[in-house]
C-alpha cells in the first residue's frame, strides 16, 4: 500500500493560485465525462456501498451545498483526483457545516483552509483472528490502482506475515478485474502480463481466481486474510475492501496509529481510526507524472 511518503516523493515544486468559485456555476459537460470515465475505472471499488458514514468523490460534487447533508463523509477519491479538486478549489465556501474524512496517506495535500473542516482516517482491524491460512486480495488490474511495485511489496509482506505466524498459506482468492477503457496507458500490457506473473510466482496453484458476483454474494471471509494493494493513486477507499472485511476478513499488516484518536466502528471486524492532527501541507501542488507514467491517463481525465 502506499503511504505518504511514498505519495509525496514524486510531486515537482509547482503551486499555482487559484480563486474559489460556486460548483454549479461553470460545471460544465466535459467535466461530468472525465469523472464518470474515472469512476467507472475504479469500479466495482468506486461503487457505493451501505454505512453510516457516507462516502463521497469530491470530484463528483455538483454543489457544496451537497456537504450539509451529513455530519461527517469519507472522501474516496485518490492523489489525482484530490490534486485536480484543490487546484480548482483552495479554499472551501463559509457554507459547509460538515467533517470530511481523508485518507491520512493523502493528508499532506489537504489545503490549510480546508484541514479546518477536516480530519485524518486510517482503516483498522477491530480483530486479529489467529486461525485464517487463506489470503483474500481484492484489487484491480490497473497500474494506476495497484502499481507493480506496490503490488510485489503487499505480496512479500504477506509471505512475512505468514511466516511469523508459523503458518502456510492454503489458498489465495483473488479478485483482481483487468480494467479495459477507452485510452491506452503507456506499457499496459506489459503491466498486465507482470501484473499475473508476481501471484503465480509467488502461490502457483493456490491462486483462485473470484469475479465480481463470486465477492459480493459472499458474506463469510472469516479464515482470511486481506490484502490491500491500492496506491491510492485514484482511490482511497474501496467498496470491495469494506465488503471483504465486514464479512469477517482480517485485514493483514495494518498498523494503528499510536497517537490518541477516536474509532469509528463501521461493523464488529473493522472501522477508521480518527485523527484532528494533519502534516504541514507540501508547496508542491502537481505530481510528475512522466515519473509515476501516468502522464497519458491524467491528460484524458484532466484536461
Amino acid at each position: 500500500m502506499a503511504n505518504e511518503s511514498k505519495l509525496i516523493s514524486n510531486w515537482t515544486a509547482t503551486k499555482k493560485k487559484v480563486k474559489h468559485t460556486e460548483l454549479n456555476p461553470g460545471f460544465q459537460q466535459h467535466h461530468h465525462e472525465w469523472m464518470h470515465r474515472y469512476i467507472h475505472v475504479c469500479s466495482p471499488h468506486s461503487n457505493a456501498y451501505n454505512s453510516h458514514i457516507p462516502g463521497i468523490f469530491l470530484v463528483d460534487l455538483e454543489s457544496f451545498s451537497i456537504l450539509n447533508k451529513s455530519e461527517r463523509w469519507v472522501v474516496r477519491d485518490g492523489l489525482i483526483p484530490l490534486l485536480h479538486f484543490f487546484e480548482k478549489h483552495p479554499s472551501p465556501p463559509k457554507s459547509i457545516d460538515s467533517t470530511l474524512l481523508f485518507d491520512r496517506d493523502l493528508a499532506a495535500i489537504v489545503p490549510k483552509a480546508w484541514q479546518k473542516l477536516a480530519k485524518t482516517r486510517t482503516q483498522i482491524a477491530l480483530k486479529d483472528d489467529p486461525t485464517p491460512t487463506k489470503l483474500l486480495v481484492p484489487s484491480l488490474m490497473c497500474a494506476q490502482y495497484s502499481s507493480l511495485e506496490d503490488t510485489r511489496s503487499a505480496l512479500l509482506d504477506a509471505c512475512n506475515a505468514f511466516e511469523t505466524r508459523a503458518k502456510k498459506i492454503t489458498e489465495v482468492a483473488l479478485f483482481t478485474p483487468l480494467r479495459i477503457v477507452d485510452y491506452r496507458a503507456q506499457n499496459d500490457d506489459v503491466y498486465t502480463f507482470n501484473f499475473v506473473s508476481l501471484y503465480m510466482n509467488a502461490f502457483g496453484e493456490k491462486v483462485q481466481l473470484l469475479n465480481y458476483e463470486a465477492v459480493r454474494s459472499q458474506f463469510n471471509f472469516s479464515g482470511y486474510y486481506v490484502l490491500d494493494t491500492n496506491s491510492k493513486y485514484l482511490l482511497s477507499d474501496s467498496a470491495c475492501l469494506n465488503h471483504c472485511l465486514a464479512a469477517g476478513g482480517t485485514l493483514l499488516n495494518y498498523q494503528r496509529p499510536k497517537e490518541p484518536g477516536e474509532v469509528i466502528y463501521l461493523s464488529p471486524f473493522h472501522g477508521y481510526y480518527v485523527e484532528d492532527k494533519f502534516p504541514e501541507p507540501s508547496s508542491e501542488a502537481k505530481l510528475d507524472l512522466d515519473a509515476l507514467g501516468l502522464r497519458s491517463f491524467s491528460d484524458y481525465f484532466m484536461s
